[in-house]
């Protein structure tokens, strides 16, 4: 038994690491939509809050002035600037419209980029509807 000597190699063979980036694959094919389906609901959740916020300063100016302002707006910019105190948090993915009369009001917002097509609306009566492809979310 001379000059045989046996020599263990460590480490991982191509398969192995084949294998493994084909599991990873696997993993990340599935997980990726289903977060991003996550991340756009989260979106469609912080549009709804802040038509409620809007709805909550145009009822306070309501209560102070016993009307509400006769306005149409075209824009977030626009919207913000006829509520003074509301400052949106979901600018980036919605576009904030509201058209008001002295009795009442019907507030949008219009989804832009990823959520094209979603729209909320909320009126002076606490009816609120949702329309279009909205991530899954289908009432709030």
């Amino acid at each position: 038994m001379t000059g045989r000597c046996r020599v263990w190699q460590s480490g991982f063979t191509l398969v192995e690491l084949m294998i493994v980036a084909a599991i990873v694959a696997i993993l990340a094919a599935v997980a990726l939509p289903n977060y991003k389906d996550y991340v756009e609901r989260g979106y469609v959740t912080t549009a709804s809050a802040d038509l409620v916020a809007l709805s909550l300063a145009l009822t306070n100016r309501f209560q102070r002035q016993l009307s509400y302002p006769t306005v149409t707006t075209t824009s977030t910019a626009d919207t913000k600037s006829e509520v003074t105190g509301w400052a949106p948090a979901e600018t980036q993915y919605f576009d904030f419209t509201m058209a008001s009369t002295t009795a009442g009001y019907t507030l949008t917002a219009t989804g832009k980029g990823r959520l094209d097509g979603c729209t909320l609306t909320l009126q002076d009566d606490n009816t609120r509807s949702i329309s279009g492809d909205c991530a899954g979310v289908e009432s709030w």
